[in-house]
């Protein structure tokens, strides 16, 4: 639909607003709080706000919605003091919640092994070896946080492959789609599934897990397993991955390439 534009509204309500929008200086900009320190400062326009400003064909309801929107949604603005200590701050902060983060997740995952009654030194050397990965992993990024793993489960599963000597790949990127770990030695994309997380999504899921194994070659399986089951017997779990990646060939070569919707995503 073509706008249309109201020249004299425009000449009324517009004109001065465009000034300012251009001029952006003295009195006639709108003033703010710092944050921080409370200082008024000039209320800057976005990149959006000065488009719409500046087209001679926005209508009035446009132009208004702008100035209601600052009104009503203002966010905050710092002063260029201010807006370094914040910034400072807040990388700091990230890297320490980051930092906690990690410990708190390796924590929890020794404690999946110790609640079965394993010699949790039996994988102390893993153990070791991923709580480093975790440390040498952690980078942040634009003010974003980034940690190697989201959940001690994950942090188990990466202890028990390592512990019996299988490579595993973290996080893998594939097209667009991130994985939770890739076992190029078993072509399997193991994914680890939180109850919560995943309950009703198994369609989405299934689409998504045979665009993966079409980018990567019929030999490749993605393999599910629940949390619960990480917490009921991990030690199995690289012979259990395995076995499960053996017997879905072996469905798919009796059917023609497509896994039943009758088969159970966690049989084993």
């Amino acid at each position: 639909m073509q706008k249309t534009c109201n020249r004299h509204a425009r000449k009324i309500n517009v004109n001065y607003i465009i000034g300012e929008a251009e001029s952006r200086r003295g009195d006639e900009m709108e003033k703010i709080k710092c944050w921080m320190c409370g200082k008024e400062i000039d209320m800057p326009y976005t990149a959006k706000e000065l488009e719409v400003l500046k087209d001679p064909f926005s209508t009035d309801d446009e132009i208004f919605y702008i100035l209601d929107k600052r009104e009503m949604s203002a966010k905050r603005v710092y002063c260029p003091e201010c807006n370094e200590t914040h910034k400072e701050h807040y990388e700091m902060t990230v890297k320490e919640y980051c930092k906690l983060r990690n410990e708190i997740m390796f924590e929890r995952a020794l404690k999946i092994f110790e609640k079965q009654d394993l010699n949790i030194y039996d994988y102390r050397d893993a153990s070791i070896a991923v709580k480093q990965y975790m440390q040498d992993s952690y980078e942040p990024c634009n003010g974003t946080e980034y940690v190697a793993f989201d959940s001690a489960d994950e942090v188990a599963t990466a202890i028990v492959f390592v512990a019996n000597e299988i490579k595993i790949k973290v996080h893998a990127k594939i097209a667009k789609h991130e994985v939770d770990f890739v076992i190029p030695s078993m072509k399997v994309v193991l994914e680890i599934d939180g109850e919560l997380f995943h309950k009703g999504k198994e369609k989405k899921e299934s689409r998504r897990d045979s665009e993966i194994r079409q980018l990567l070659g019929k030999e490749w399986e993605i393999i599910r397993v629940p949390t619960k089951y990480i917490h009921r017997n991990i030690e199995l779990l690289p012979e259990n991955v395995r076995s499960l990646k053996e017997e879905r060939q072996k469905v798919r070569k009796v059917t023609g390439g497509y896994i039943p919707d009758t088969y159970s995503r966690y049989k084993s």
